[in-house]
Parts: C-alpha cells; sequence; structure tokens
C-alpha cells in the first residue's frame, strides 16, 4: 500500500490520528451522479403542496432523530404547511416510532392535533425510486453528529435541494454558508460506554459534535418562511456540487495523484501501461514450454520442492516448482503411469531441503524397473545420482573443497534451478534471539557511495552503524568498526571472502547461500533471503527469522535486519543512488533493466566512480547494471513498512538522488 485516498478532510484526519503518515495520505471525494436530473417532481398527492424536509438515516442514535423531532415539534404546528419525511432502513419502522412518541410524550403541553406531520418510510427503494423521494422534497436535513461523507445530503444538493446541516466531519467539506442551513455544533463530547446501548457498543469513545437544538429549530423556521431564497439555495448548491464534485472533477484529482507515480512491471522493471474505463489487455505470462504431461506430472510432485507441508503456497512458489520439478524429469519424456507412482512416492517424504527429496526420488527410481524404462533407462539414474553427488560436493562443501567463486555459481545454478533450501531451525531460532535487543535505539547504515568522503564518520564512533559490502576498504581511516555487518549479492560474497578474514569486531549476517564460502565467526547469524511479493507482508518483514524479502539493494536488507533488533530511528549514509558506468567498463549480456547499460559489467581500471575507494569495483572486479530505478524502488517500500510498524526511515547522505526518503543533515545528528 503506497496511499490511502480517504473520501474526505475529516477522514483523512482519522487516518492521520491513527499513526498514518501524512504522505501517504490524500483526499479523493465522492462524484456525484452527473446524470442524476430530475425535472419533474413525481411526490405523494398526500403531501400536495406542502413543504416537504426529508431525513434519510440509517441508525436512530448516530444521526440524531431524536433531536430532529423535538426541533421539528418546536419549529412548526399543524397549522403549518409542512411536512417532516423519515426515511429508514427495512424493518426499522418501529424503532423510529418509539423516537418519535418518546419525544412527544416528554412534551404533554403540546396536544396531538397541534403537533406537525411526520411520515415514516420504511419499504426498500431502488436507487432511482430513492432519488425521486430526494428530488420531492424540499429540504433535507440531518442530524448527524458522525459522519465520513454524508452522502443523502451532497445527493440531495445535486438535485437542487438546500441542506440543513451541521458543518462537521466528512459533510464540512461541501456544505457552506452561502447554500445551505448551517446549525451551529455548541459542543463536542466523546461518546461513552456508559450512554451507549449494548447493540451500539461500536460508539464507545467515538467523538461527536453537540447541535445546537436552537440553531436547528431556527433553520427549519428560516427555510419554511422564505421560500424564494431557498430556492435560490438549492439552485446554487446545486451548480457547485455539480461543478466541484463532477467524474470530471474527481478524474483530475485521480490524475493528478496516480501521474506521480512511476508505473512499472514488477517482473521486467520496464515501463508498463495502465488502461483505466477499458478492457485490460494484460495477459498471464506463458510457463516455460512443456508438455502437458509434464506438468500433470509435475503438479503431482509439488513436494518434492516444498516443505514437507501439504498446505499450497503462493502460486510464484507453485509455479516455480512446477516447472523446476518438470525440468528435470527431462521434458522431451512422454507420460508414463510409473512416473506418477514414483511422484506419488516420493510425497511421503518430508524434508525442507530440496534436494533430501531428491536423494529419495532417485532411491525410488532405482527400486522401480518400470519406471527406470519409462525415464530413460540407467542414464537417467546415473545422470540423477551425479547431480546429487555433485550438489553435496559444491553446495554443501567447504572453502578447503572447492574455489568461493565457482562454488557459489554453480549453487546459484542449483538454487535456481531447484529451489532455495529454507534455513535449518536451529539458525532461525538463534536470530530470533536478537529480536528487539535494541528495541527503540538509533542506528546508522552506512551505504558505499562517494559522499561517504564527505562527512565525519568520526562521529559515529559511539554509535550504532551497520556496514555492508566492501565497507571495510574504509576501514584504515576509522578508529572504530561497525557494530553489524552484512553482504548478499552472489558476485560480492565470493569476491570479498579473503578480505573478510582479516575482519573482526563486528556481529555478521549472512545469507543461507554463502554457507561454507564465507568465514564464520562466533558472532555469525544466517538469515534466508526471500523474493519481494505483492503484498505488503512481502515486501517488508519485521521478524528476520522469517526470511527476509531482498532486492535492489544490500541495505534493504540491512534495514529490515535493523528492525528486527528494535532499531526505531533509522539514518541511511553514503546513500547517493547514482551511478556512472565508466567508459574503461566492459559491457556484455542484456540491457535487462531498460537502462542502456548491459547487465555484466567488469572493470579494468581503479577508477570506480561510484563508490567512496576508487579501488571499490577496481581492475578485474565482475559486477552487474545496478539498476537505480528499482533500488529506489525498494528505499520508498522500506520507508512504507518501517513507519507503519513505528519507526522511522531517513536519509543523512549530502547530496546525492534518494529523495523518497525524509532528508535530514549530517551534522544535525550529533546536536
Amino acid at each position: 500500500m503506497d496511499e490511502i485516498w480517504a473520501g474526505s478532510a475529516h477522514n483523512r484526519t482519522v487516518f492521520a490520528a491513527a499513526g498514518i503518515p501524512d504522505r501517504m495520505l490524500e483526499v479523493v471525494p465522492l462524484p456525484v451522479d452527473a446524470d442524476a436530473v430530475l425535472t419533474n417532481r413525481d411526490r405523494d398527492p398526500a403531501w400536495g403542496q406542502s413543504t416537504v424536509y426529508l431525513s434519510i438515516l440509517s441508525g436512530v442514535q448516530r444521526r440524531d432523530i431524536r433531536l430532529l423531532f423535538e426541533s421539528f415539534d418546536r419549529a412548526f404546528t399543524s397549522e403549518d404547511d409542512v411536512a417532516l419525511v423519515i426515511k429508514t432502513r427495512p424493518g426499522s419502522r418501529a424503532e423510529v416510532e418509539q423516537a418519535l412518541h418518546g419525544v412527544r410524550d416528554m412534551r404533554p403541553q403540546h396536544p396531538p392535533d397541534r403537533l406537525p406531520r411526520v411520515e415514516i418510510i420504511d419499504a426498500d427503494l431502488t436507487p432511482e425510486q430513492l432519488r425521486r423521494l430526494q428530488a420531492s422534497a424540499d429540504v433535507y436535513v440531518s442530524c448527524e453528529r458522525g459522519n465520513g461523507w454524508n452522502l443523502p445530503a451532497n445527493d440531495s444538493m445535486a438535485l437542487g435541494r438546500p441542506v440543513i446541516s451541521p458543518m462537521w466531519g466528512g459533510s464540512a467539506d461541501f456544505i457552506e454558508t452561502a447554500d445551505c442551513y448551517v446549525v451551529d455544533v455548541s459542543d463536542e463530547m466523546t461518546f461513552g460506554i456508559d450512554s451507549v446501548p449494548a447493540e451500539n457498543d461500536m460508539y464507545d469513545m467515538s467523538l461527536w459534535p453537540a447541535i445546537d437544538p436552537d440553531g436547528l429549530e431556527a433553520q427549519l423556521r428560516r427555510s419554511y418562511d422564505d421560500p424564494a431564497d431557498r430556492i435560490e439555495r438549492g439552485k446554487q448548491a446545486s451548480k457547485r456540487v455539480r461543478e466541484t464534485y463532477s467524474p470530471e472533477a474527481i478524474g483530475r484529482i485521480l490524475h493528478r495523484l496516480l501521474d506521480g507515480y512511476e508505473e512499472t512491471s514488477v517482473r521486467s522493471l520496464a515501463t508498463a501501461s495502465i488502461t483505466i474505463g477499458r478492457e485490460s489487455t494484460w495477459q498471464q505470462p506463458q510457463p516455460i514450454p512443456l508438455t502437458k504431461a509434464h506438468h500433470q506430472l509435475a503438479a503431482t510432485a509439488l513436494d518434492l520442492a516444498r516443505e514437507g507441508r501439504r498446505t499450497p503456497r503462493r502460486f510464484a512458489a507453485d509455479y516455480h516448482a512446477t516447472t523446476a520439478f518438470a525440468a528435470m524429469m527431462r521434458p522431451s519424456l512422454p507420460p508414463s503411469s510409473p512416473l506418477v507412482a514414483a511422484a506419488l512416492s516420493a510425497r511421503s517424504v518430508s524434508s525442507r531441503r530440496p534436494f533430501t527429496k531428491l536423494r529419495a526420488v532417485t532411491r525410488i527410481v532405482r527400486q522401480t524397473k518400470q519406471t527406470v524404462a519409462a525415464m530413460g533407462g540407467e542414464e537417467f539414474v546415473r545422470d540423477l545420482e551425479a547431480t546429487r553427488a555433485d550438489y553435496e560436493a559444491c553446495v554443501e562443501g567447504s572453502t578447503s573443497a572447492f574455489d568461493p567463486e565457482v562454488a557459489a555459481e554453480r549453487r546459484r545454478a542449483y538454487w535456481g534451478r531447484f529451489g532455495q533450501p529454507s534455513s535449518p531451525d536451529k539458525d532461525r531460532a538463534r536470530l530470533a534471539t536478537l529480536a528487539g535487543r535494541h528495541h527503540g535505539e538509533r542506528i546508522v547504515i552506512l551505504g558505499n557511495g562517494p559522499s561517504l568522503n564527505k562527512v565525519d564518520l568520526d562521529l559515529l564512533a559511539e554509535e550504532y552503524t551497520f556496514g555492508v559490502n566492501k565497507i571495510y576498504l574504509k576501514f584504515p581511516e576509522l578508529s572504530w568498526r561497525p557494530s553489524f555487518y552484512t553482504l548478499l549479492d552472489w558476485k560480492m560474497g565470493a569476491a570479498v571472502t579473503e578480505d573478510l578474514e582479516a575482519v573482526s569486531g563486528m556481529t555478521r549476517f549472512y545469507p543461507e547461500r554463502f554457507r561454507g564460502i564465507v568465514p564464520i565467526t562466533p558472532d555469525t547469524y544466517w538469515y534466508h533471503p526471500r523474493p519481494v511479493g505483492d503484498a505488503f507482508g512481502d515486501q517488508f518483514e519485521t521478524d528476520a527469522s522469517r526470511g527476509i524479502p531482498s532486492r535492489g539493494t544490500v541495505l534493504v536488507t540491512a534495514i529490515q535486519l535493523a528492525f528486527h533488533m528494535g532499531f526505531r530511528d533509522l539514518i541511511l549514509v553514503g546513500v547517493d543512488a547514482t551511478y556512472t558506468i565508466s567508459s574503461t567498463v566492459k559491457q556484455s549480456g542484456p540491457d535487462q533493466f531498460g537502462t542502456g547499460t548491459k547487465l555484466f559489467l567488469e572493470s579494468t581500471a581503479d577508477d570506480d566512480p561510484n563508490h567512496f575507494d576508487p579501488s571499490y569495483f577496481g581492475t578485474g572486479a565482475h559486477w552487474h547494471d545496478p539498476n537505480v530505478v528499482d533500488m529506489k524502488r525498494m528505499f520508498a517500500m522500506m520507508r512504507k513498512g518501517v513507519e507503519r510498524h513505528g519507526g522511522r526511515l531517513r536519509n543523512a547522505t549530502p547530496g546525492g538522488a534518494l529523495e523518497c526518503l525524509e532528508r535530514v543533515d549530517y551534522r544535525d545528528l550529533f546536536g
């Protein structure tokens, strides 16, 4: 969620008071029905030429019908040619009649034959019938003590009927003294539990206005005594409301709000389009080409890539597991019932590690001669066993057994094909012990941009700090070390292995992908990076032990780890969010992000302009297009997550292009 579009300024205030950040709140009023034009007054013949006052209500208490009855009886008598029509919901006539009798029984000095006429309608009306009822009245009167908009009043004004109403709540946006009969609000009161009937305890502690009964009586009488003024007010109100709240006017508001967003495709990050008011032309991306039979087989064996649970996951996870398993089973093979039997047998294997289930499949396949033949004979079994052996040697090995960069690339290929194993229970439990340890404290998260050279880092010696990637290149200039450290990128993790050996004094957080690749210390914690999804809970995680949505930049992971540990005042420094690709950088591969830069990059000189040290991505360094657009998008997502959960994320970087975060002067952080 990026914004809340409240229907009125009053609603916006309510959301703000509940803690929703001001920047997320906008007012988008309801449009009036542009076709609601009724030239005739198709009114009940029994009303004759009477001046008819209409009030529509769904609840007796909030709409304060008792106050309306009392004021109406004080303003008029049976000698006045008036009628008060109450439209209520079906089945509630008795409740309204009880309120009317309760008011009149308390005023015995007024003989029944001297009281003005009141009619109650509780029939279920169609929208068209309700509109005609509103048009047949002369005045709409509202005693609402709490509303978010007051649609009946707004609709009546659009139909040319003046309104008697307090200027309070959502209706304050369109109630004006020039063309409405405004009733003063004498005070505001908290509607406490003692005065709320049991069936309406939803109103407990609501703040309602106390409508001035004398003012309401006066406006009722005024609208009756001057019919010419009443008609003129109705015309002016109709003109104003139709212009201000027409579909075209509200459309311009929507266009202004939507125009501020960059519409992008989450999958490709290319510019996308949104079609409003016409049939959408969007199509579901086509799956990897596989035979129908193999899709059926893969669906049967989904548990091979799941966590030993039968509960379906999100579509994306199921789709990945389906296609990965189908690819493993050789798409060129014909369908075969023994294959299905093998897959069904594999379902009974419970493990969080996909390759543990792969071992089970190997065993099942070997035990079933028919299945072996259907899958391509002994050759398939050998391939399957070779895959398992290679996985065990590469993915579960140690740094002494293989080259870190080669291991990282092979592991990445395996996990991309078969899915990433989840963290062991003991590692998730250990990470959970850090939750809230620094509750409410401040932390400075260090980016590695060139602006880091423009700030006095010695001021951070007594601060909690979080470093990432090659921050250790700055250590020769510092008398202190970051409190915490993490990295995420596949290439970065394998490339800095030797450098990390010499780094000490920091609590380290490593993703599971680097187990056995990076050096482990007693203060090392493992976490599980997971994809960023469409739902808010899949974009920002407050409990890192459940996995961390990771994309765009390693700083996104650092922010969520810091929040997990309880830090609530998060400051970014050295996050320039600008990248220049030097002419000395070799480019290869596709222009994946549509930035004009190819995906794979190799530096040929120590002239890196994008980091605090020109050798950061120096000679021989392999990296990829950083995709600054997605990086900024993820920072905006982090701000939303931090603020929603009661924290604050600010940017103390001097200069740079990260404008989606609140700016703060670095020097002001230290008084």
